[in-house]
């Protein structure tokens, strides 16, 4: 059955009421047209046919409207259902891709469009991109992109109207991009505004590829169609981000549940990092950053597609590249340009370089930011949205906490780890008491909890730190017992000094690592290191010494690595002073019983050599030295000699001796002082003997201040002895030196006893002993031939039987001042009797002879001196004569200067009138001849053969009358006089002339020394009272006189020059004169320092007058227009040469030396020098050698002048010179003549 359409039934209907109203319309012909039918009825017919035709015409096209417009009608209703259809199914979508598709399909169908696309607004840029496209080219899309607001749609985001163009090719509006479009391929395009809520969200985009407009009905349904869409794409927009912020609440539950799964922190970390990764699309690198607070750096942990290399190379300091500036202020950022950004810290590494955009947020704990999480995109600029930054935000901060408490929990694991190390490695310290294997053990459980190449233990030894174990190192024996002094190792001394670990990432760049290392030669062996630690072991808050950890990567160790170790290191303290402890009462004990051995090999002999043999047996065996023992000082020959039992030397080495203050035991020998030297090598004192030998220990065996020898010990070990070593020795020596003296002193009585018994009995003086009574008890041989008496006939005879009446209460109140402990005047001469009526002069000392305390008696010595005084006498003169001998070329320069003025200035005085100039030389001769009077009386008071007798004398005057003599000499001879005499000094009865030549014999010998030993000195004579006694003294700084020397100095005969320089008995003869004045006379001396005489004389009253002694001697010198260049060091001959020269029409200039001579010759040349031979400084002969160098021609136009012509050595020069020469004192035309014949050419000797 046919189904009738209502509309169209109406449709039909209508039609038929419109023919038949056409119909009522003909039939309705007015009267007008009945009138024209009546009289035209074929026209009539006619219109009406044309009426009829045109009516039906008109309702046929009536009717096609009406059916058209109904189609469109249908058309539109079909649409509007079709759009209803598909916005609903649109809005279905949740999905924004899947709606932005279904969008685009509806528009293609609704609007009969080639092509669409939608485009959407990004409201935080402001940009408008193609979200979705079908029938467009990729390259046409992007154009549009960079391109959209050059386009004619872009009005519709502000005017919200829909653009048409109906032909793209041609519109004016197209003209920025009609080439694109062009390319595309379109002409009519319309945009519509995708419009929700009021604003504008995007642009619905339709092509037609020919050129046929948008029906406006059309466009208005396809408007609405756009506004369906935009309110769809906003809910899919909604549900993404509503699903969006699901998806992230469930990624930080899930990535919270798993980072927390862990408490292992790098676990952690890597979690963190990885999560943070994958939680952000548009991130293909991560890096994570924690600050490592020691070193204020950010490090990185943990890392997403980075090499190990980037991951050690990419650490920041706060604020540095955008990792620091987020983490200094703890808040995040987003780099689009990694390359232009500013903050942007540049890593020379390749992988680092293709970064093109970061995102990096602060790990922040309660507003602390510890770390830093960067995301890093290596294809695109601006990869990152804030999106990513409020996802990467929230996920760092449960990161963060997460992160913390993995720290946290690592510590609590760390500290109760290291507890129960600690427990355990304080149990197995407790487990030996051998320092030894505490130590090794030590440094084997610090392996457990401190990572290191090699490490060492350094005990505080002194000053100095000495590495007593280690472990890690390729020769542990090369850095054993090395020792390092606090002064020259800067690191150990600070932390000595601040008792804290200190921690270096770099020592081998830090000098003062590096030096201490060179100077103790360990630079080699430690040569790698580049990280160390040094942690101070404290026992009692007492540094006892350092553990050292080292590795060969710089920057290993942490402020935390050394609190662990400061917390290890403190029971490592306890245990090397446990150790030590122990090891020091063992040592102690071991020691006590060391030293009870050798106290009970001491008291078991008196032998000498056996007491050595033993002590050394009992020292190797408990001690095992190498090269050890005893070194014997020789005091006579001033050396050290090896003692048979000496251990470990060669055989070629047994009789080798050292002299006292050469090497290690001899410096010992001599300081009297031990030394421990750890490496000999180092020690400038060492002398090379065993070539193996690396170390070595000395210790001086000494009885009070004197050192009779020392113990020595050798290693082939550097370091092989300690403090301890040293303590004992030292100990031991003290204890067995006494020992040794006592047995060395008891072979001496033996040897005494049999050399006494001997002596006594061969001795070539009476040798007798007395009673309490003076009776003789015992006498040896010489008695029988001194007195004529037998023993038997003299033993028990007094004294005073032999002795003189006019010597006999002297001897006897000489006895008795000895028997009653009183100070006696030794040795004193007697004559003795003969039983043949003869005398004989004997010089006697004697001693008191003591039992239990009390005096028993006297013991004497008789030597027969009657020769000796007769020759004493003889020598006396002779010795005089020596000295006036050495004296003479002194005296007589001395002497003739002043005559020559004298002589000089008189017959000046002769040619001229009297007048001022003549009270001038006038003064000037009376100055001189008072100086020639001095000379003369003291020389002539000398040479003169005296009767011996004492007079009251003044001693300061007679030394004054000695330096006199000598004056001139030592001025020349460089030698300066400090001359302090005490003025309150009283007068004593003596002979003058005797102790003027004692003087003079002192004062000579001085000037010697001094003079041979280095050109100059200084000699100081001093008198003063000492006592009741009259104390002479002079001082020299010369050489001094050796030890061995010492004893014999006195001895007639006994010298130290030269042959012909001296006879032996000056000071012999000294001796005399002071014994026989009742005095003293001694010498104290130190080589290198000086000597020092010393003459003692008694002061004795006596009303006698003192000597005077009455001076003698008085006894009477040129061409012109020439330069003269006088050289004389007495400023009246060089003032009366001056005088002579100038006379005879010459230039004169003076010098008072050599020197200042030489100096003018540098400013003026002379044609003649005229020059003094003795003169202080540079003298004349000196002058002559410095003119043959420097001016030859002028060197043989020199006139010497000279008052010692009997000196060998001035007579030498003169003859070796053969230039002329005029003796002082000199006439006043001998000069000029001298002068003449030098000028030209004829000079010769006068």
């Amino acid at each position: 059955m046919e189904t009738r359409n209502p509309a169209r039934e109406r449709f039909r209907r209508l039609k038929w009421l419109l023919v038949g109203i056409a119909a009522l319309s003909i039939a309705g012909i007015d009267a007008f047209h009945w009138q024209v039918f009546r009289e035209s009825p074929k026209r009539l017919l006619a219109d009406w046919l044309i009426g009829m035709v045109f009516a039906i015409t008109l309702i046929h096209i009536s009717f096609a409207i009406i059916n058209r417009v109904y189609d469109q009608v249908a058309r539109q209703r079909e649409r509007l259902a079709e759009l209803a259809a598909a916005s609903r199914q649109i809005t279905a979508r949740l999905d924004i891709a899947s709606a932005l598709e279904g969008i685009v399909t509806q528009a293609l169908a609704t609007l009969e469009a080639d092509r669409a696309a939608i485009f959407l607004l990004d409201r935080k840029t402001d940009r408008l991109s193609c979200a979705y496209s079908r029938g467009l080219s990729p390259e046409y899309v992007d154009e549009i992109n960079r391109r959209y607001r050059e386009t004619p749609g872009s009005r519709l985001l502000h005017s919200l109207e829909p653009v048409h163009v109906l032909d793209a090719h041609t519109d004016p509006a197209t003209a920025a991009l009609r080439e694109a479009m062009i390319k595309e391929g379109f002409h009519t395009y319309a945009a519509l505004p995708l419009v929700s809520k009021g604003e504008v969200m995007g642009a619905l985009a339709v092509y037609r590829d020919d050129i046929r407009a948008f029906e406006p009905e059309v466009l208005a349904l396809a408007q609405s169609f756009a506004n369906q869409a935009a309110i769809a794409i906003e809910n899919a927009r909604l549900y993404e981000e509503t699903q969006r912020r699901l998806d992230e609440v469930n990624l930080l539950f899930q990535t919270s549940m798993a980072i927390t799964q862990t408490l292992d922190l790098q676990q952690v970390l890597q979690l963190v990092m990885d999560s943070a990764v994958q939680a952000i699309p548009a991130a293909q690198k991560g890096s994570l950053h924690l600050l490592d607070e020691e070193r204020g750096e950010l490090v990185m942990r943990a890392g997403s597609g980075f090499s190990q290399e980037v991951m050690e190379a990419a650490t920041f300091k706060v604020g540095e590249g955008y990792t620091g500036w987020a983490f200094a202020r703890g808040r995040p950022l987003i780099v689009d340009n990694v390359k232009t950004d500013p903050r942007t810290k540049p890593i020379d590494l390749p992988e680092v370089h293709e970064e093109k955009s970061a995102l990096c947020v602060p790990l922040s704990i309660k507003d602390k930011a510890i770390g830093t999480i960067t995301l890093d995109n290596i294809t695109s600029y601006g990869a990152f949205d804030e999106d990513d930054l409020r996802l990467l935000s929230a996920f760092a901060s449960h990161a963060a906490i997460a992160i913390e408490n993995a720290r946290l929990y690592e510590m609590e694991r760390s500290s109760r780890q290291l507890a129960d190390t600690l427990g355990e490695i304080t149990q197995a310290l407790s487990s030996t008491l051998s320092l030894k294997e505490v130590l090794n053990l030590i440094l084997a459980e610090l392996e457990r909890i401190i990572a290191f190449d090699s490490g060492s233990i350094m005990l505080l030894e002194g000053e100095d730190m000495v590495i007593s174990a280690v472990r890690g190192f390729e020769d542990p024996h090369k850095v054993l017992r090395t020792h390092l002094g606090l002064d020259r190792a800067p690191l150990n001394r600070e932390v000595v000094e601040s008792k804290r670990p200190l921690v270096l990432g770099a020592v081998h760049e830090d000098e003062r690592w590096l030096k201490p290392m060179q100077d103790s030669g360990l630079a080699g062996e430690l040569g790698r290191i580049r990280s160390w630690m040094g942690i101070p072991l404290l026992a009692k808050d007492k540094v006892i010494g350092m553990l050292t950890t080292d590795k060969a990567e710089a920057d290993f160790y942490s402020a935390e690595d050394a609190q662990i170790a400061l917390a290890f290191a403190g029971q490592a303290a306890i245990a090397i002073e446990n150790a030590r402890l122990y090891e020091q009462t063992k040592r102690r004990l071991n020691e006590l019983s060391l030293l009870n051995e050798v106290a009970l090999i001491s008291a078991s002999t008196l032998d000498f050599d056996e007491m050595l043999e033993g002590t050394v047996e009992a020292l190797q065996r408990r001690l095992g030295l190498e090269v050890f023992g005893f070194l014997i000082v020789d005091e006579e020959a001033g050396e050290l000699r090896l003692h048979p039992t000496y251990l470990g030397v060669p055989p070629e080495l047994k009789d080798f001796r050292i002299p006292l203050g050469e090497g290690i035991t001899g410096w010992v020998a001599q300081s009297g002082q031990p030394l421990l030297a750890p490496d000999v090598s180092k020690e400038p004192r060492y002398f090379p003997g065993i070539p193996e030998i690396r170390s070595e220990i000395c210790v001086p065996l000494k009885v009070g201040q004197k050192v009779i020898g020392v113990i020595d010990a050798e290693s082939t070990r550097l370091n092989a002895f300690s403090e301890d070593d040293l303590r004992l020795l030292s100990t031991l020596a003290g204890q067995l030196a006494l020992s040794l003296e006592n047995a060395r002193l008891y072979e001496r009585v033996r040897w005494s006893e049999e050399r006494y018994r001997d002596l006594f009995e061969n001795a070539n003086d009476l040798i007798f002993t007395l009673d309490r009574d003076f009776n003789i008890t015992d006498a040896n041989k010489v008695g029988e031939r001194l007195t004529g008496y037998t023993l038997e006939e003299a033993r028990g005879m007094n004294v005073s039987h032999f002795l003189s009446p006019k010597d006999l209460e002297r001897a006897r109140l000489f006895l008795a001042n000895l028997l009653a402990g009183r100070p006696v005047q030794q040795p004193f001469e007697v004559e003795i009797m003969r039983k043949d009526g003869g005398k004989v002069l004997c010089e006697i000392t004697g001693r008191l002879i003591k039992k239990e305390g009390k005096p028993v008696g006297v013991h004497c010595i008789a030597r027969d001196v009657t020769e000796r005084r007769r020759l004493q006498e003889q020598l006396l003169q002779s010795e005089k004569l020596s000295a006036i001998g050495q004296m003479i070329s002194g005296v007589a320069h001395e002497l003739n200067n002043p005559l020559t003025t004298v002589m000089g200035f008189a017959q000046l005085l002769q040619a001229e009138e009297l007048g001022d100039q003549v009270k001038q030389d006038l003064e000037k001769i009376s100055q001189a001849a008072e100086r020639a009077r001095r000379i003369v009386r003291n020389l002539l008071i000398f040479a003169r053969q005296h009767k011996p007798g004492k007079k009251y004398v003044d001693i300061n005057e007679i030394i004054q009358r000695t330096l006199e003599l000598r004056a001139y000499q030592l001025k020349v001879d460089n030698i300066t006089v400090t001359l302090e005499l005490d003025e309150r000094l009283p007068r004593t009865m003596a002979d003058p002339y005797q102790m003027q030549q004692v003087f003079l014999n002192l004062i000579n010998n001085a000037h010697q020394a001094m003079v041979a030993d280095r050109g100059r000195g200084h000699l100081t004579v001093r008198s003063q009272m000492a006592g009741d006694t009259i104390q002479v003294t002079i001082m020299d700084d010369g050489p001094g006189i050796p030890e061995k020397d010492m004893r014999r100095i006195f001895d007639p005969f006994f010298t130290t020059k030269e042959v012909g320089e001296g006879t032996g008995l000056g000071l012999a003869i000294c001796y005399g004169i002071v014994q026989k004045h009742g005095g003293r006379i001694w010498a104290e001396s130190e080589v290198g320092r000086g000597t020092t005489f010393t003459v003692e004389l008694p002061v004795k009253e006596m009303d006698l007058g003192a000597v005077s002694i009455s001076p003698e001697g008085l006894e009477p010198s040129t061409a012109t227009g020439k330069t003269v260049l006088v050289v004389e060091d007495e400023e009246a001959i060089a003032a009366l040469l001056t005088r002579i020269l100038e006379a005879e029409g010459h230039q004169v200039d003076t010098a008072s030396d050599g020197r200042a001579a030489v100096k003018m010759l540098e400013r003026r040349d002379y044609d003649l020098i005229i020059s003094d031979l003795k003169m202080a400084g540079m003298n004349g002969q000196k002058l002559y050698s410095h003119l043959q160098k420097t001016h030859p021609p002028l060197a043989r136009r020199v006139l010497f002048i000279t008052g010692d012509v009997v000196s060998a050595d001035t007579r030498a020069f003169l003859e070796r010179v053969s230039n002329p020469y005029l003796s002082k004192p000199f006439p006043m035309d001998a000069v000029v003549a001298a002068v003449q014949e030098v000028l030209t050419g004829d000079g010769e000797s006068s």
